[in-house]
Order: structure tokens, then sequence, then C-alpha cells
């Protein structure tokens, strides 16, 4: 974890000191990553990979909701339709929701 304080200098202006957790003071985020020896690649990759998961997530959800959709108009239109009762023809609709979320 990271704090920033406020001093004050020799000439009254302010500047921002950074320090982590064993105190050590630094005077920018660049200069503590460059004595601390973490790489901006490092940042880059996992951000990309946080970017790529954000979007399968979204493309998952979406293929999702016209997969539940698909199967409740079929289910309608074999309930509509069709000589069976209408318990066996919740249960078919129940069993393919189970299926499809396991």
């Amino acid at each position: 974890m990271i704090e920033k304080q406020l001093f004050y200098n020799n000439t009254n202006k302010k500047i921002q000191m950074y320090y982590d957790l064993n105190y050590k003071f630094y005077n920018s985020l660049d200069d503590m990553r460059y004595k601390k020896n973490i790489s901006i690649e490092k940042v880059r990759i996992k951000t990309h990979l946080a970017q790529l998961e954000y979007n399968f997530k979204i493309i998952k959800y979406t293929l999702t909701s016209f997969y539940i959709s698909y199967i409740c108009s079929i289910s309608f239109i074999s309930i509509k339709y069709s000589n069976f009762n209408l318990l066996y023809n919740i249960l078919f609709i129940l069993a393919t929701l189970a299926i499809f979320c396991i």
C-alpha cells in the first residue's frame, strides 16, 4: 500500500512524497517503481489480461441470454402445440436450464 503525504521543502513549496509500509520515502511513483524494481510491462500485461477477461465476460453473458431466450421460445412453442401435459414441458424447461448451468 502506498501512502501520499504533503511536505514543505526549504522554499515553502508543497512537495508530494510517497512512502510504502516500510516508511521509505520516494519523490514520485516512478521513483518508487525503479527503486523497488517493478517493471511497467508487468502492469501493462495485467491490465491487458483484465481487459480481455472483461470482454470475455460480456460475450459470455450475451451468448447466455441468447441461449436462454432460445430455450424458452422452443419450450413455449412446444407447450402451445404439443399434446403432452404442462408438467412434462415445465420439467423439460428446467432440465435444459440445469444442463446449461452445469
